[in-house]
C-alpha cells in the first residue's frame, strides 16, 4: 500500500514538475509544488524508516500528512482561482432559470 502511495505521489510531482519546466506556471501552483516537494522529502524520510523495519513517531508521520494537505488544498485553490478566470474571461453566462419560473414552465408543460 505504501508503494501506491509514493508511486501516485510521484505521478502527481511529475505531473506538476513537468509544466513548470516547460511552460511556466503561476505563484499558487509553484508554492504547492514546493510545499508538496516538502511532503515527498518527509514522506521518503518514512519509506526509510519503513526499510528500516522500524515503526516511525507519530509527530512525523502527522508533519508529512498535513504538509501534503495543505500542498493539495493550495493547488486546488489555484485549480479553482484558474477556472473561476476562464468563466470570468467568457463573459456572461446565458440567463437561468429561476425556480419560480421553472415550477411554472413545468405546471405550464404538464397535461
Amino acid at each position: 500500500m505504501s508503494l501506491l502511495h509514493a508511486a501516485l505521489g510521484v505521478t502527481g510531482l511529475l505531473l506538476l514538475i513537468y509544466p513548470a519546466l516547460t511552460t511556466g506556471i503561476s505563484m499558487a501552483p509553484l508554492v504547492a509544488l514546493l510545499i508538496l516537494v516538502i511532503a515527498a522529502m518527509a514522506g521518503i524520510y518514512l519509506a526509510s524508516i519503513h526499510a528500516r523495519g522500524e515503526i516511525a513517531k507519530k509527530p512525523v508521520v502527522f508533519i508529512h500528512a498535513v504538509v501534503a494537505v495543505i500542498g493539495f488544498l493550495v493547488l486546488l485553490g489555484a485549480v479553482f482561482n484558474m477556472i473561476s478566470q476562464h468563466h470570468a474571461a467568457l463573459g456572461p453566462a446565458e440567463p437561468t432559470l429561476t425556480f419560480p419560473e421553472l415550477y411554472l414552465l413545468c405546471a405550464v408543460a404538464a397535461p
